[in-house]
């Protein structure tokens, strides 16, 4: 019943979530809902960060990883996800360090930012 309500109330995050999983079978996989970080109504589902320790990431360059994760999931990337965050690691790799850098705050387009994005402050 759980997984049902989740899927209903985050249906980009379940529909990243199931893609990896059918496409890379992981080991380990976090997809993380960073939304909240960045100037986007509550409840956005935009900005994730997706963990992910596979198998088929053995021999393949970070950017052949990189490509293996956007393949996967590239209607949402097309459609509905403006930002992804991609940790892919072998099991080899994930074993040896498990950890995983916080992701930098947001610095464009911020509702912080009161001179808009990509504008350059005016001088004092």
């Amino acid at each position: 019943m759980a997984t049902i309500v989740r899927a209903a109330r985050r249906p980009v995050e379940t529909a990243l979530r199931a893609k990896l999983e059918s496409s890379l079978a992981p080991a380990h996989l976090e997809v993380v809902n960073e939304s909240h970080q960045h100037a986007v109504p509550a409840g956005s589902e935009t900005h994730f960060k997706v963990v992910v320790v596979s198998e088929h990431f053995e021999g393949l360059s970070l950017i052949q990883r990189h490509r293996l994760v956007h393949e996967a999931v590239r209607e949402e990337m097309a459609a509905q996800v403006h930002a992804l965050s991609i940790h892919a690691r072998t099991p080899r790799q994930w074993a040896d360090d498990p950890t995983v850098d916080r992701s930098p705050p947001c610095l464009g387009g911020s509702k912080h930012d009161r001179h808009g994005a990509g504008k350059p402050s005016p001088a004092n």
